[in-house]
């Protein structure tokens, strides 16, 4: 509401300085435009929700004693707390641990024959269905359509182990081609 007002009072001063046939010009153009006309770069009620978000996510990590403020000699500052340096190091370890759901990167097999990879994951498990996908591009798999991946490279024993640790053998079906037929040869 603040900012609407700010724009119309702007709107408003610049009308009065204007001469009576800029006035008019300037009139039938606002009445053609299909938007008002904003003055102003910055949405104000998105720049403070955005900064709400920032705050009520410090505020959070405060209580539950990942970082605290500091005094500085240019003034108050953040630093993580034992317990966020830790919590930082979990997740880190998460990240390179290939059977974590945040992973999914696996080092392609040793065939050189076309591997197609199918799978029907549900819609409740989309997640495990994202982490597929990003799996299976690590492997240089490329898709034919969003649930049927192909490639040349063949399919790693942990990468069968990270499909086991998630439920997702039986939604997850692996051939290997022994004759092309009509598809494209694949580089």
């Amino acid at each position: 509401m603040l900012q609407s007002g700010a724009e119309v009072a702007v709107d408003f001063l610049d009308d009065l300085t204007l001469s009576s046939g800029d006035f008019q010009r300037k009139y039938k153009r606002s009445l053609s435009a299909r938007e008002p006309r904003r003055f102003f770069k910055d949405d104000w009620a998105e720049l403070y929700r955005k900064r709400r978000i920032y705050t009520t996510l410090l505020s959070r990590m405060k209580r539950q004693g990942l970082i605290e403020k500091r005094a500085h000699r240019d003034g108050a500052g953040w630093r993580m707390t034992e317990k966020g340096a830790e919590r930082l190091k979990k997740i880190k370890e998460q990240h390179r641990n290939p059977h974590s759901l945040t992973t999914a990167h696996f080092a392609a097999g040793a065939t050189k024959r076309v591997v197609i990879v199918s799978f029907d994951v549900p819609e409740r498990e989309k997640y495990k269905r994202r982490w597929l996908r990003e799996a299976l591009k690590s492997l240089s798999f490329s898709f034919l359509q969003k649930s049927v991946w192909i490639g040349t490279r063949g399919v790693p024993p942990d990468f069968m182990d990270a499909l086991r640790e998630r439920n997702l053998l039986s939604s997850v079906h692996i051939v290997e081609v022994r004759k092309s037929g009509t598809l494209e040869r694949i580089e």
